[in-house]
């Protein structure tokens, strides 16, 4: 996790303030079991869709998120 960055987005290493945290080898082992798990959760839900529906849904998803910051919750996600 990083709390500040550069202009670009980015973590400077001049910046004091910036501070890196990296998982555990036991925290990225849970995460990828949990990405594991939303896939397969996922696959069974669309699982009834047709191929095209499929392709037209993500495709939708895509079209929600394209240039949006998803990096930084926004304070009101908190309430």
């Amino acid at each position: 996790m990083l709390l500040y960055t550069d202009a670009a987005g980015f973590a400077s290493t001049t910046d004091r303030r910036a501070t890196l945290i990296q998982l555990t080898e036991l925290a990225q082992s849970s995460i990828d079991q949990v990405l594991a798990l939303q896939t397969d959760i996922a696959e069974s839900i669309l699982e009834d869709l047709p191929s095209e529906q499929r392709k037209q849904f993500y495709a939708l998803l895509l079209q929600l998120i394209e240039n949006k910051d998803l990096s930084i919750p926004s304070k009101d996600a908190y309430k």
